[in-house]
């Protein structure tokens, strides 16, 4: 017998776990309000930050510019690993707690998005989760540039003055090397 697949219901607020420790899901309305013929821009990162329902991190401004001045109306923001912690060297960002439901919400996200913008760096190749996650992206993953390692890189990643465009996003099909 198939097993039936777990769904999540994404609506204006975040998903959190355990008080703000983990977030799932972070969304953003672009403009005055949300219209059945939204365009949406979802960003897969490497581990959220700070940003919450009401406070945005630089990341988050970042990407909310990009997103309004490409005509997005609606903003989705989710992660490889969901433990929050702006220190995304920290080794503790990479745990398995919650993966069944950060998958969950990151396969209703990138269901329901336009585009997929990746920015996780070389962290996101640990245990392959980047590997794991674009199979869920498939042709719709595009990133700013690419770092040595071939893995997306951050947005905030980039040189300073560095003027990003709609037309320069590189489509990411994921690593070549997948070590």
């Amino acid at each position: 017998m198939k097993e039936k697949s777990e769904s999540i219901v994404l609506g204006n607020d975040p998903i959190f776990k355990k008080g703000k420790k983990y977030r799932f899901y972070l969304p953003r309305i672009l403009g005055s309000k949300e219209s059945t013929k939204s365009k949406i821009f979802l960003f897969v990162g490497l581990n959220p930050s700070w940003a919450d329902e009401k406070n945005n991190d630089r990341t988050i401004s970042r990407i909310i510019k990009y997103a309004t001045e490409w005509g997005y109306h609606k903003l989705m923001v989710g992660n490889l690993f969901p433990l929050v912690n702006p220190d995304s060297k920290d080794s503790q960002i990479r745990t398995d707690e919650f993966r069944s439901l950060n998958n969950i919400c990151l396969s209703e996200m990138i269901n329901q998005a336009d585009v997929v913008l990746c920015g996780w760096g070389r962290m996101g190749k640990f245990d392959d989760r980047d590997v794991e996650v674009m199979q869920m992206i498939g042709n719709k993953a595009f990133c700013v540039g690419l770092n040595e390692d071939g893995t997306p890189s951050h947005p905030l990643c980039r040189k300073k003055g560095f003027r990003f465009y709609k037309s320069k996003m590189i489509n990411y099909a994921g690593r070549d090397d997948k070590s």
